[in-house]
């Protein structure tokens, strides 16, 4: 019975064992990532009026076959890598095998940074955010489109009111899209003339609209 009783008791411990091993592994997988710096620096700063970047893709460093992704899950599809002063930005990070993560970042300045994460085996992937007062992006944007019009031979000037500029425009674009005018004039108008907070939702509805119009306007 004692010889019995010692193999159970050596059996039980050798699978408790590898079980604990086992858990160690997998947490030390999911523990493979980290970020470079706590404080993310500012590369180039960015003043009023700049006008909207293309999208960035995230870079993809490929080393002894492992991949590493970022990706900002609150900026739809289509939309460039552009986020608010003060506003909680989340960032996702994983790699071809399954190992993710998820840190939030607030930015009190604006600015383009460049988030970087490392794996313990050297990898690393980086992505850029460009961080700005989304009413002075909207401005930005809203002086670049009517610039564009303008050089097309319309007669838009400096002293004119929004709504003249609108009424000048109307005419030009099909009837089918002057929904789409409109909505985006009335946001123009919001981050110009209101005291209105302007904020993620207003620079979303403003860049669609505007490059609605940009790709269907017949100016």
């Amino acid at each position: 019975m004692w010889e019995i009783y010692w193999a159970n008791v050596l059996i039980v411990v050798l699978s408790l064992a590898g079980i604990l091993l086992c858990v160690l592994i997998v947490l030390k997988k999911k523990g493979m990532f980290h970020r470079d710096n706590i404080d993310l620096h500012i590369l180039a700063a960015e003043g009023p009026g700049v006008g909207v970047t293309t999208d960035m893709i995230p870079e993809l460093v490929k080393k002894e076959e492992y991949r590493f992704y970022i990706e900002f899950p609150q900026i739809a599809e289509g939309l460039p890598d552009v986020w608010g002063v003060g506003d909680g930005l989340s960032v996702v990070f994983y790699d071809s095998e399954g190992n993710k993560g998820e840190f939030k970042e607030i930015f009190h300045k604006k600015g383009e940074y460049r988030i970087k994460i490392s794996g313990d085996n050297g990898e690393h992937g980086t992505r850029n955010i460009r961080i700005v007062d989304y009413r002075e992006e909207i401005i930005g944007i809203g002086k670049n489109f009517l610039r564009e019009i303008s050089e097309r031979v319309l007669p838009i000037s400096d002293v004119m009111t929004l709504r003249e500029v609108l009424d000048v425009i109307k005419p030009k674009i099909v009837s089918e899209r002057h929904w789409v005018l409109e909505s985006a004039f009335s946001v123009l108008e919001k981050a110009v003339y209101s005291d209105e907070d302007v904020g993620r939702n207003d620079y979303e509805r403003f860049y669609i609209f505007v490059k609605e119009l940009r790709q269907n306007s017949s100016i």
